[in-house]
């Protein structure tokens, strides 16, 4: 499609502080930015959806940028991050914040804040003011579902970890019951022990011994290891 003088912009592109205050003073009715980190590059698919929109809409009132975050004061919350950031600004104010690559879904909501936006333009309707740094019940929930993806995937770690170190152990404790003479003298240390009281290496290691027919014979005592000691005490 082209007018007079040269191609028709679809999408503008917005990299400074001054070109994102132009564009908040100068376009009227709804512009639906997407704001993207330089390191990650836009969201090409969603683009071409909104483009061929903006294409069948012909309105003067509906406008498409794209923002990148890295030098925009405005938007350094959205610096680094991967995700595909929508923003829907009507008459320069924020009017919400989407998040992802579900194109039916941002089409949808922005056929609708569109249609809203013209009713605002009329006096028709009214929208609660947002500033930019206004974090939109949307923002909250991804950071909540961020947050609990990543508590999961730390949960998982820590499993993993707990279960590594369960098995080293247990395989320590395997290799100590054989080489263990008639009579020996174990020394757990003070480390070993939880908060609690509770000694889990000891625990294992009694079932361990007591699972290859052995004698166990606990005492309790406070030991200060001197040269003289150490020499007469085999260790493992």
């Amino acid at each position: 499609m082209a007018k007079k003088g040269g191609p028709v912009q679809l999408q503008a592109e917005i990299n400074t502080n001054e070109e994102w205050q132009k564009m908040l003073t100068e376009k009227k009715g709804l512009v639906v930015v997407e704001v993207y980190s330089g390191w990650c590059g836009p969201c090409v698919a969603i683009s071409g959806n909104l483009k061929k929109m903006k294409l069948d809409n012909q309105s003067e009132f509906f406008h498409l940028a794209m923002a990148k975050s890295d030098d925009i004061e405005e938007l350094k919350r959205f610096r680094n991050k991967s995700e595909p950031v929508w923003m829907i600004i009507g008459n320069g104010k924020l009017v919400t914040v989407m998040f992802g690559t579900n194109a039916p879904k941002i089409i949808k909501l922005v056929e609708k804040e569109f249609q809203e936006e013209l009713k605002v333009m009329k006096g028709e309707l009214e929208r609660p003011e947002k500033s930019f740094t206004t974090i939109t019940p949307e923002e909250e929930m991804k950071l909540k579902r961020d947050e609990n993806a990543k508590r999961d995937i730390e949960m998982k770690e820590a499993a993993e970890l707990l279960e590594r170190s369960n098995k080293y152990r247990m395989r320590s404790l395997d290799r100590l019951s054989k080489i263990l003479t008639l009579r020996s003298l174990v020394l757990i240390f003070p480390n070993a022990k939880l908060p609690t009281g509770e000694c889990p290496v000891l625990t294992e290691l009694i079932t361990q011994l007591e699972s290859i027919m052995c004698t166990v014979v606990l005492q309790d005592e406070e030991l200060q290891l001197t040269d003289q000691k150490c020499e007469s005490i085999s260790f493992l």
